[in-house]
């Protein structure tokens, strides 16, 4: 991607959402239109009646008014800037929900879904002496997401913290930080138990940077229920730390004390809220139980990769060695940092964007909206 669009939204949630779909009117409809392709295609099913029925199955929206109020206006104006129709908006801020819904739908149905798909690396950096807090993350996404990356900058009129958020045309957040130096970064957890009543992940990353304090953001993280599986890295000036939630569970992943800095890939390291039991799991069709376990061996490799090269470093990082870090290929099959395999469909995952995000009392959002490696960095104030 050669320019990355950066929106300032302002005003109520309704006037926000308005002006993210005016701007971004022709992306937001590629999104829409390339996405519905990738439906149709990974679920045999004609791809309208299907996000018909995310939506209609699914009761996101009472926990989506409680949690984060105003959103759902700010999803109906996108739809109506976007001229799209508001229920294939609605279903464009759940690809995390849309993941596990396709997946019992499937399954049910006496089908597999094809390849798990999870791949996001994760890193803080704690606060120490001389060094300035960090959170960072390689925002893996499938290849039809690349070209439509944006930065939101988010000024609300109800009080809360301006917010820097990286996101794609159409969908409300992926990870950010705001004015406050409260950042949220994230990796999915698909073996986690889901709850088709949570708080959807995109909801949760508004929700957190709408807070004005690191600890207003954990409060957040551990009351509102959580509709997938996800490990949320949330950092401040005070601290930073990792809490992997679930559909009945929210567990922080403890850290070594003396350890500067604390890391993530996908799957569960401390929450045993699964979806399934080990029984159950055993008694899935063997191409499915090769999927997760496929998706397992991903995620362990690039942790391994993460924690080679935090305890080599030593000491807390700077924004410098963060980034080397995340344009790490040491595992060729399993890097860090993705990129576009050739002849790749559109569901293969790639690194859309990486984002370093410091947390001193003037926040900076980094970003490269693609492989770290080759991408420039883009710095961020408010």
């Amino acid at each position: 991607m050669t320019t990355l669009p950066i929106l300032t939204l302002t005003g109520s949630a309704l006037e926000r959402g308005r002006a993210h779909g005016e701007e971004l009117r022709p992306l937001i409809q590629t999104h829409v239109a390339r996405w519905l392709d990738l439906l149709a295609v990974n679920t045999g099913e004609e791809p309208r009646a299907y996000v018909a029925a995310l939506v209609s199955e699914t009761n996101f929206r009472p926990a989506i008014e409680r949690w984060t109020p105003g959103l759902l206006d700010e999803v109906r104006g996108m739809a109506e800037g976007a001229g799209v129709d508001e229920a294939l908006i609605f279903g464009l801020q759940l690809p995390d929900e849309e993941w596990w819904f396709r997946l019992e739908r499937r399954m049910a149905a006496g089908a597999w879904p094809g390849a798990v798909g999870e791949a996001c690396s994760s890193l803080g950096v704690r606060p120490a002496a001389g060094h300035t807090p960090l959170t960072a993350q390689n925002m893996d996404m499938p290849n039809y997401m690349d070209g439509l990356q944006a930065v939101l900058r988010v000024q609300p009129s109800d009080g809360a913290p301006e917010a820097l958020v990286f996101s794609v045309a159409g969908l409300i957040a992926l990870n950010g930080v705001n004015r406050a130096g409260v950042s949220t970064c994230c990796n999915s957890l698909t073996e986690l138990a889901h709850a088709a009543d949570g708080l959807p992940v995109a909801f949760v990353h508004r929700g957190l940077l709408a807070q004005p304090t690191l600890a207003a953001a954990e409060a957040f993280v551990r009351g509102a229920p959580h509709a997938s599986g996800q490990n949320f890295l949330l950092g401040g000036r005070e601290r930073v730390a990792a809490f992997e939630c679930s559909a009945h569970a929210v567990v922080e992943v403890t850290a070594e004390a003396a350890s500067p800095n604390i890391w993530h890939t996908n799957h569960a390291l401390v929450n045993g809220d699964r979806q399934r039991s080990e029984a159950e799991f055993e008694a899935l069709p063997e191409a499915a139980r090769r999927s997760f376990l496929g998706s397992r061996d991903n995620s362990a490799a690039r942790y391994c990769a993460l924690e080679e090269r935090l305890t080599l470093a030593g000491g807390p990082l700077d924004v410098a060695g963060v980034k080397a870090i995340l344009s790490a290929h040491d595992s060729p099959r399993h890097p860090v940092c993705r990129h576009k395999p050739a002849n790749a469909g559109a569901s293969a995952f790639v690194t859309i964007g990486s984002t370093v995000m410091t947390l001193g009392e003037q926040p900076v959002l980094h970003i490269a909206p693609g492989p770290p490696c080759v991408t420039h960095f883009e710095e961020l104030s408010f």
